[in-house]
C-alpha cells in the first residue's frame, strides 16, 4: 500500500503538490483558533488530587484565582517608621492600580485588628496611617505579633518580612501588573536609602512572564533553527532543490502539527 502511494506521488507530482498545499492551507487556517495556556495547574490532569483539592478550597473560601505578593524584607526588622511608611505608601498606590481587586488587597494598611474582650468583639484598622513615633511602632508591633492570624501571614515570625497581597481581576495580565509594581517600588524605595528589599512573586508573574518571553524566544530561535538546518543540508547535499524540498517538508510538518 505504501509503495502505491509513493508511486502515485511520483507519477503525478503536480497533483501531489497541489493536494499538499491545500491540506497545509487548511491546517494553517486553524492558527487563529490556537490558544496559549501557560497555567501550571493545567499541566496536571483534571482528576489530579492536588488540582481537585486546590479547586475545592478556592471555591469554598471564594479565593481569587490570581494573587501577586509584594514582599518587603528588612534584616533589622520591619517594625520601624521608615519601612512601615513605605508599606503604607505602597498599599495606597496599589489600591489605585488598574487590574487589581482593591477591596481585597491585604497589608498592614488594610487589615483589621479583630479582638475579643469578654463577650465583646472589637474591630479596628490595624494601621490606618503610618506610625509617626517609636511608641506607635511598638504598639503596632504588639498588636501584630500578639495576633496569631497575622504571624506567618502578614509578617514573618522573626519580624524581618511583611507582605502585601494583591489579588488580580479576572483577565488581568500578571506580567503587566507585576511590571507596574516594580516601577512603583522603584519610585517609593528610591525616596531614601534604607535596608528594605522588595520582592514580587506569585503564580501570575511566572505564568504570564513565561507566556510573553516564550514568544520572544520563539521569534529568535525558530529562524536560527531553520538557518542551521538549511546550512547543514547544503553542506551534505550541495543541491538547492533537494535542500528546499527538505525545508518544505519540515515547514509543512510544523504547520500540520500546530494546526491539527
Amino acid at each position: 500500500m505504501s509503495y502505491r502511494v509513493v508511486e502515485l506521488a511520483i507519477n503525478h507530482p503536480k497533483a501531489t503538490l497541489g493536494v499538499l498545499v491545500l491540506v497545509t492551507w487548511l491546517f494553517a487556517a486553524q492558527f487563529p483558533k490556537v490558544r496559549t495556556d501557560t497555567d501550571p495547574k493545567h499541566m496536571l490532569p483534571a482528576t489530579s488530587e492536588v488540582r481537585v483539592y486546590n479547586d475545592r478550597v478556592e471555591t469554598q473560601f471564594a479565593l481569587h484565582a490570581d494573587v501577586l505578593v509584594l514582599g518587603v524584607v528588612n534584616e533589622g526588622g520591619v517594625f520601624n517608621r521608615e519601612t512601615l511608611a513605605r508599606v503604607h505608601r505602597l498599599t495606597e498606590r496599589v489600591l489605585e492600580m488598574p487590574g487589581v481587586v482593591a477591596e481585597d488587597v491585604i497589608s498592614f494598611a488594610t487589615a483589621d485588628d479583630v479582638r475579643a474582650e469578654g463577650v465583646n468583639l472589637y474591630a479596628q484598622p490595624l494601621m490606618a496611617k503610618a506610625p509617626q513615633t517609636d511608641a506607635a511602632v511598638q504598639a503596632l508591633r504588639h498588636a501584630v505579633m500578639g495576633n496569631p492570624l497575622f504571624v506567618g501571614r502578614l509578617v514573618g515570625a522573626d519580624e524581618t518580612a511583611t507582605a502585601i497581597y494583591v489579588p488580580l481581576q479576572k483577565g488581568a495580565n500578571g506580567k503587566t501588573v507585576s511590571d507596574r509594581l516594580r516601577t512603583l517600588v522603584r519610585e517609593v524605595a528610591g525616596e531614601a536609602p534604607s535596608g528594605d528589599r522588595f520582592y514580587v512573586a506569585g503564580d501570575p508573574v511566572a505564568r504570564d512572564t513565561f507566556g510573553a518571553e516564550m514568544f520572544k524566544q520563539m521569534g529568535l530561535f525558530s529562524p536560527l533553527a531553520g538557518m542551521v538546518m538549511f546550512v547543514a543540508l547544503w553542506l551534505m547535499f550541495r543541491n538547492l532543490t533537494l535542500v528546499m524540498s527538505n525545508m518544505g517538508v519540515a515547514m509543512m510538518a510544523i504547520i500540520w502539527a500546530m494546526g491539527g
